[in-house]
């Protein structure tokens, strides 16, 4: 499962093996024995494997299959997120306040993603951005400010929320 699940991480990465072991200093027929399943590497490298394919080590080992990481989780965070807080956010709430919660749902999908590389400065820079989501929401803020928003509207807020804050986090995961 290792071997398969390494061989597709560096074929999606459109990486060679050795361009893969040269970034490790090892050799080439070293890193293809991991592909070959011939050898497994050290727990410690094991680790660095997890790091520079941005999955964990237990996706690696084939563990947990479905698991994403990076950009991908904090998209999945949010989307989860997002559907759970939604139409609570409506309630009572006018334009301000409905981009604060947002932000406080991106930042909750961002912490789940990032885990302990999360700190005090991403959280003040993401905050900041808090002019950029009223710019990308204006066309909803009358429906919001008034409570008047369809629900064939609430797909179309979902999307552009979604694309928005893709965009704004896409540089804590580069």
């Amino acid at each position: 499962m290792f071997k398969d699940i390494l061989k597709q991480l560096r074929i999606e990465k459109g990486l060679t093996q050795k361009e893969v072991a040269q970034h490790f200093g090892i050799a080439q027929s070293n890193y293809q024995q991991w592909e070959s399943g011939k050898r497994s590497p050290s727990g410690e490298t094991l680790e660095k494997l997890a790091d520079f394919f941005k999955v964990s080590t237990d996706f690696l080992l084939g563990r947990n299959p479905v698991e994403r990481v990076g950009l991908d989780k904090f998209i999945e965070e949010l989307k989860r997120r997002y559907d759970d807080v939604i139409v609570l956010s409506f309630m009572n709430s006018d334009f301000s306040s409905f981009c604060n919660i947002i932000e406080e749902i991106a930042l909750n999908s961002l912490r789940e993603a990032l885990g302990l590389k999360m700190n005090k400065e991403i959280i003040e820079e993401y905050s900041s951005a808090g002019y950029k989501r009223q710019e990308y929401l204006s066309n909803f803020k009358e429906q919001i400010d008034d409570e008047t928003i369809k629900a064939t509207e609430i797909p179309n807020l979902k999307k552009t929320i979604i694309q928005n804050e893709q965009e704004l986090a896409s540089k804590y995961f580069e």
